[in-house]
């Protein structure tokens, strides 16, 4: 706006200008930080649907899913069931595999690794130490190819391409509904008595990222991945 203009003797330059801008939202975010339990709810309110907003996910209705298995790939320590999971609502398709305990099952717990359903849970007759201890224990296991992961990578897309992410919804942001989705499937097609959600190394930032969107007080166990979410670069 001073293009051929004398710059006002108190004018800042663009770096200050963005660090003053910073440095206002965070002294207004640690202000509204709740500091006691009566504090909470007007926090969610407040935060909220601006959270909400910037993700653009949501949890599935449980007449708005769908699924289809595919062939079975065998049968050791458990069953093994490729999927594919889907929201009649986008018609997005995510693949899955259920992996079943001898025995039955008591509990049920999601899986998500930063490279898909396979490295989760391994192979049928070597499961990974995570899947071969949960499912000693009588877990159902489910695990997904996440936006990006195993089955669901798209050699054509280009999300640093210029603009990109003015028009279309990040790989994360892709991701977190992804486990909304497989999160409310196996909810509401097994019903099981208890769940938990499992985020292996940056898998575990996408599971932190979902967790207001649950619909229930699901336990979450999420390695962040040595994250330092106080620094631009780290986003």
């Amino acid at each position: 706006v001073f293009a051929r203009r004398t710059t006002p003797v108190n004018a800042i330059d663009a770096p200050k200008l963005m660090n003053t801008l910073v440095e206002e939202r965070r002294n207004q975010f640690a202000k509204a930080r709740p500091e006691r339990a009566d504090q909470i709810e007007h926090f969610r309110q407040q935060f909220g649907p601006v959270y909400r907003t910037a993700l653009m996910a949501e949890w599935p209705a449980a007449d708005d899913l769908r699924w289809w298995r595919r062939e079975e790939t065998g049968k050791h320590s458990a069953v093994r069931q490729p999927l594919i999971l889907s929201r009649k609502s986008a018609g997005d398709r995510v693949p899955a595999l259920l992996a079943q305990p001898r025995g039955g099952a008591r509990a049920a717990a999601l899986l998500i690794h930063p490279d898909g359903a396979q490295a989760a849970l391994g192979a049928a007759d070597s499961p990974s130490p995570l899947a071969h201890e949960l499912l000693q224990r009588r877990f159902s296991l489910l695990s997904i190819d996440a936006f990006g992961t195993g089955e669901a990578r798209d050699p054509k897309r280009q999300p640093r391409a210029m603009y990109f992410t003015t028009y279309n919804r990040t790989d994360d942001m892709q991701r977190v509904q992804d486990i909304l989705t497989a999160l409310a499937w196996l909810d509401a097609a097994w019903n099981p008595a208890k769940i938990v959600v499992v985020g292996q190394g940056m898998a575990g930032l996408w599971c932190l990222l979902a967790r207001p969107f649950l619909k229930n007080g699901y336990a979450v166990a999420a390695d962040a991945a040595g994250f330092d979410h106080t620094k631009d670069e780290s986003y």
